[in-house]
């Protein structure tokens, strides 16, 4: 089958960036896996066959991801029996795709103002390699979650055939099993069909297709919850159990690392305390006492979420460990929420020159399912990972669609705003400043007390 001519940047792209992350991971050292990563290699090793997906027995943690290494650790097998060798494939396989073809071909889809050059794709690279290098050697669900999650919507935007759209339901469905947060977002998905499916017919065929789809993986979910732990639950059974705890601690900090660096004097969990919270015990029991806590501190709890979003976006240690707190990349953080910043600038100005407002279009689709995809995330207690969705699609907006028609025509108004620019990448910035002096290195608190780690 010919490519066509429009398909060209994608391959070009893919392949340049292929060749430079497989250098990368050739020339990056062994690692040590910690915390989640560690986890997440144990229960790989407890499947005894790729089809035995009941063997998985963690009540916090969908098999997904697990699954996933245990693919790719017996794929990388045939060449090395290291289990980093399935981490990095896992990678090499994902990332390209994701950045060269996905992300390219879903903007294309919600924006005219799309430029799809070899170049700009390139730029995406660069940019997320930038922000996100340290996760590509590490066997973490975050990146894998979020190209099943692109792959999926790109899917309900690309094909109205039913067979798409329930290979669209396996997609969602897996991502959210990863990652539970996404959930809220695969719903907006499924629901957002209406926006743009105007077809009653066609729409009744799709949703059934989108659902059977899901049901595909979480069938396993619910049979392994019923063997193990005796609940008929379509995700793991243990993730409603971590939402109170996550509100309270959401509230108390503005962020949260984890060092796995080689200072043994550093704890690894790294606590950015809430300042005008942290005198609260911030304790919650159900849904009621959260609401009116929330009644009873407006102001300080929107400026918490707030500074949550904000600091979900600074990716100044280059993925979700810290290598070296004493980070010297404070360049990056500027250019990285200058780079942001000039995104959004770009989506405002373009929304201010529309003359009308289509609701009932791709775009409205994809930023209803961006937007629910990283809300629950914003309460909780923040990880920059969290945001990844966020934060992958301003990049997308400023490599793919800024041009010289988004500045202003007079040079009065460009030389303000660039000051506005500058003025907005200083107040983000020195409130990230002022999250990093508040760093509390005390282990996670469990139950509203502090517990000792081992």
């Amino acid at each position: 089958m010919l490519i066509r001519a429009s398909q060209w940047p994608r391959l070009t792209s893919g392949v340049i960036t292929t060749a430079a992350l497989s250098i990368y991971l050739a020339a990056t050292p062994g690692q040590i896996f910690r915390h989640d990563s560690s986890s997440y290699l144990e229960l790989s090793d407890r499947f005894p066959n790729l089809w035995s997906l009941t063997a998985h027995d963690d009540a916090l943690r969908g098999y997904a991801f697990p699954w996933l290494l245990r693919l790719s650790r017996d794929l990388a097998g045939i060449a090395s029996s290291n289990p980093e060798a399935g981490v990095r494939l896992i990678t090499l396989a994902l990332v390209p795709m994701l950045l060269c073809v996905v992300v390219p071909s879903l903007l294309q889809r919600t924006s005219a103002h799309a430029r799809i050059t070899v170049a700009r794709i390139l730029a995406i690279s660069l940019l997320f390699y930038l922000s996100w290098h340290n996760d590509f050697v590490q066997p973490l669900s975050d990146v894998p979650a979020m190209f099943f999650m692109s792959v999926g919507i790109l899917a309900l935007l690309t094909s109205r055939r039913p067979v798409v759209t329930l290979a669209a339901g396996v997609m969602l469905a897996f991502a959210c099993n990863m990652r539970p947060a996404y959930l809220l977002g695969a719903v907006v998905a499924g629901t957002a069909l209406w926006l743009i499916e105007h077809d009653r017919r066609q729409l009744a065929t799709r949703t059934v297709a989108l659902v059977a789809g899901a049901l595909i993986v979480v069938a396993p979910q619910v049979a392994l919850n019923v063997r193990h732990f005796d609940q008929w639950s379509p995700v793991p059974v243990a993730s409603s159990d971590l939402t109170f705890f996550q509100l309270a601690e959401g509230l108390a900090l503005d962020r949260y690392d984890t060092y796995v660096g080689e200072n043994p004097q550093q704890p690894p969990s790294m606590r950015f305390e809430n300042a005008a919270l942290q005198d609260d015990n911030i304790q919650f029991g159900s849904m009621r006492q959260y609401a009116r806590f929330v009644l009873d501190h407006p102001g300080d709890v929107a400026a918490a979420y707030l500074r949550h979003g904000i600091n979900g976006l600074d990716t100044r240690f280059a993925g979700t460990y810290v290598q070296q707190l004493e980070d010297g990349r404070l360049l990056w953080p500027i250019l990285n929420f200058t780079f942001l910043t000039l995104a959004v600038a770009a989506v405002l100005v373009r929304w201010s020159r529309r003359s009308g407002t289509r609701w009932r279009s791709t775009t409205t689709y994809a930023l209803a399912v961006l937007a629910a995809s990283c809300a629950t995330s914003i309460t909780g207690a923040m990880e920059v990972r969290f945001l990844l969705p966020l934060h992958l699609t301003l990049t997308a907006v400023l490599a793919l669609t800024v041009d010289r028609s988004d500045l202003p025509a007079q040079p009065r108004s460009r030389a303000l705003a660039a000051v506005g620019v500058l003025a907005v990448v200083a107040i983000v910035f020195s409130i990230t400043a002022s999250t990093m002096s508040q760093l509390q290195p005390a282990p996670l608190r469990s139950n509203g007390s502090l517990v000792e780690e081992n």
